[in-house]
């Protein structure tokens, strides 16, 4: 199916609960991931359980050490997304090199290897279970990891046997997106709740005022859906215009990728701002824990926390490339995530 089939069920599930939307974003491109390494990873994983899915923590929080035809992983990752629910993770390291940048890969790690700490103590998106991993001297085979630098030229050895066009889409394409898809429907959850609840109680008083004919909640309403649904209609214009490159077996333009980067981030700002002008229109009810619109604003704010959703990063990185600075291969460890 083509990529605005997977972003556009991650919105809607999070219109409705924006816990479940994340997860079911962030657990989808990991099969993706697998696919794009050697054949044998995917038979290690999906031959015995064609239903096993991966949890994952890209950061390259632990240590991991080169050794014969694989590497010993040793260290506590965070922030690994539904991985209770998961029976393999992917996470990340780095392996320095003399006299170059070091080499940042992602390793594939069987649940029985693993432990999960249960950490996820949160102010929003409560329901991912976002916790720790823990991984003591655990050998990876070569074959359950992949070279990001790999990913970043779109030059991936699982692509000898999976030659589809989805696969032919740089893996941040995929990732950094799903983030901006559930947050936006997050905050499509706080405008349908407020509307909702205006519309409900139209033609009563609350603190002396009707809310339904208040021009102040009439900005706020209609600033949030322009926020939320144009932010919508410029990533599915950009992501769509990708996959039209992958489907005629073309490459895809850096400087496209680097605009999918920012605007992904800067969809999350947006999200951001819908959901607090709903906050700001809301009164003192939606400090109680059982207002739904306080559930989506708080999800919508710890969505914004993500490494990738930093619109400062990506937008230089999309700029410097746009008026010709950016170097012509990879400079950090940064540039290749994009």
């Amino acid at each position: 199916m083509p990529p605005m089939t997977f972003f556009n069920t991650i919105y809607d599930i999070s219109e409705v609960c924006p816990s479940t939307g994340w997860i079911y974003g962030v657990i989808n491109p990991h099969s993706w991931e697998v696919a794009a390494m050697e054949n044998q990873a995917q038979v290690d994983i999906w031959g015995d359980d064609p239903d096993a899915i991966i949890s994952s923590s890209f950061p390259p929080m632990g240590k991991v050490e080169k050794v014969d035809d694989g590497y010993i992983l040793n260290g506590r990752w965070k922030y690994s997304s539904g991985a209770n629910g998961c029976t393999w993770v992917l996470v990340g390291g780095v392996i320095p090199r003399k006299d170059k940048m070091p080499q940042l890969r992602n390793f594939l790690i069987p649940i029985s290897e693993y432990e999960i700490v249960d950490t996820w103590r949160t102010f929003g998106l409560r329901g991912t279970g976002s916790n720790d991993i823990v991984i003591k001297d655990v050998f990876v085979p070569e074959h359950r990891s992949n070279d990001l630098e790999d990913a970043y030229y779109c030059n991936n050895p699982g692509q000898q046997v999976n030659t589809g066009p989805l696969y032919r889409m740089p893996f941040m394409a995929l990732f950094a997106p799903l983030l901006s898809f559930a947050a936006l429907g997050a905050a499509k959850g706080a405008y349908n709740q407020f509307v909702e609840y205006i519309t409900s109680t139209a033609g009563t008083l609350n603190k002396g005022y009707d809310l339904s004919r208040e021009d102040r909640i009439h900005v706020r309403i209609a600033d949030s859906i322009s926020d939320i649904e144009s932010s919508k209609m410029m990533l599915t214009s950009l992501i769509n215009e990708m996959y039209d490159y992958a489907r005629a077996d073309e490459k895809i333009p850096l400087i496209l990728r680097k605009r999918v980067r920012f605007e992904a981030a800067n969809a999350v700002e947006r999200a951001t701002n819908a959901a607090m002008n709903i906050w700001k229109a809301s009164g003192t009810g939606i400090i109680n824990d059982d207002n739904l619109v306080q559930r989506y604003v708080r999800d919508v704010l710890t969505a914004r926390t993500h490494l990738a959703n930093i619109t400062e990063r990506s937008a230089t990185l999309f700029a410097k490339e746009a008026v010709g600075i950016a170097p012509e291969v990879p400079q950090v460890l940064g540039d290749i995530q994009t």
